[in-house]
């Protein structure tokens, strides 16, 4: 939790945007993977919901409510926190966020196309 912490306050250090944090104590672990289900949070609006997590597994549930974020080692170059942050801002006041992700992300997507290649 100190980790996700520090990452949420770089994220959004005053508060903003973010305005409730769920850890992994919330989570439904399956085979040594945890999946995060939004639907658990039945009193709050999916539509305004979103998970950014290094492992997709994660939000495997809610695909198009999903930011995978690369893990992070250290890497000098590494920029990806400000690219989600600035994402962050732009959908904020958006309608339905997964509407939005989905349209800049495209998860369900390339979930949908994983799918029917294997058929």
């Amino acid at each position: 939790m100190p980790y996700a912490n520090a990452v949420l306050k770089l994220l959004d250090p005053h508060d903003s945007y973010i305005s409730y944090k769920v850890y992994r104590n919330k989570c439904i672990s399956k085979g040594g993977q945890y999946l995060k289900d939004l639907r658990i949070f039945a009193n709050r609006d999916m539509k305004k919901m979103v998970i950014v997590d290094n492992s997709i597994v994660s939000f495997a549930k809610q695909l198009s409510n999903g930011v995978y974020v690369p893990s992070y080692f250290g890497q000098r170059e590494d920029t990806i926190l400000k690219s989600v942050k600035e994402l962050l801002k732009e959908i904020a006041e958006c309608e339905s966020l997964p509407e939005e992700l989905d349209r800049r992300l495209g998860l369900s997507a390339l979930y949908d196309n994983y799918i029917r290649s294997l058929k």
